[in-house]
């Protein structure tokens, strides 16, 4: 499939996976709106990698400024009919000696936020009768997490979010899935100690990391998958 003429937004967009995303998309030939809340030259690096992009500041977090960001994403380079919900934060603590702000902003940004982004996003994707929607979730929210029950909640929800948008949209032309990847090494999992690594390596059949590049390639395929949709890609490398 050829992504030309398509406009994409990736949110998150601004290194890891989200960056990766934003440049998969734009090799096949989507214009992409990387998506970033504070990481300003993180995405005008992305940006320069990915042809006809536009580095867009987000706050997956705040409705409005979810509607500003895509307001802003048309006005630039065009309706977006392709969305890559990659926004995410971790507040690891223990459930007693979590606090009530550490809860709330995870849930916020991490599942409130692609709810925020989906609602907005559909009404080009039903306007034009044809979208991809795709959420990066994470094995924690299937298995769960010690440490992470913020995070496990909230990427457990986004399994729900999806297969329940992708029941309202299917005859909109609009598809819905999930990639839930396993140990990537991102910002976000560098505060990982070796111990902790280790021991969820000595779960992973593959016995290593995934890649950035790897969950940019499934998300890919979903994109590219026009038959499937309330799917979930586990790119967990055999996690048990």
């Amino acid at each position: 499939m050829t992504l030309t003429g398509k406009v994409a937004f990736v949110t998150g967009a601004s290194g890891g996976i989200g960056g990766e995303c934003a440049r998969i998309l734009s090799e096949h030939g989507a214009r992409v709106a990387i998506g970033f809340k504070e990481d300003k030259d993180g995405a005008v690096a992305v940006s320069e990698d990915c042809h006809g992009s536009k580095p867009i500041r987000i706050d997956v977090a705040d409705p409005v400024a979810v509607n500003e960001a895509f307001d802003e994403a048309e006005e630039e380079i065009g309706p977006v009919t392709i969305l890559v919900n990659v926004a995410g934060v971790t507040r690891d603590k223990p459930i007693l000696k979590m606090t009530d702000d550490e809860w709330q902003q995870v849930i916020d940004i991490n599942l409130s936020g692609a709810f925020f982004c989906m609602r907005r996003a559909l009404k080009a994707m039903v306007r034009t009768g044809w979208g991809r929607i795709v959420n990066i979730g994470s094995v924690a929210g299937h298995t769960g997490n010690a440490g992470q029950a913020n995070y496990s909640a909230a990427k457990s929800g986004i399994v729900g979010l999806t297969k329940s948008a992708a029941i309202e949209m299917g005859r909109a032309g609009v598809t819905v899935n999930l990639v839930s990847p396993g140990l990537v090494d991102t910002a976000l999992t560098q505060p990982l100690g070796d111990k902790a690594r280790q021991a969820i390596l000595d779960r992973t059949l593959l016995r290593r990391t995934g890649t950035t590049r790897e969950v940019a390639e499934a998300v890919l395929f979903c994109i590219e998958a026009s038959y499937m949709t309330g799917q979930t890609i586990r790119l967990d490398g055999g996690m048990s």
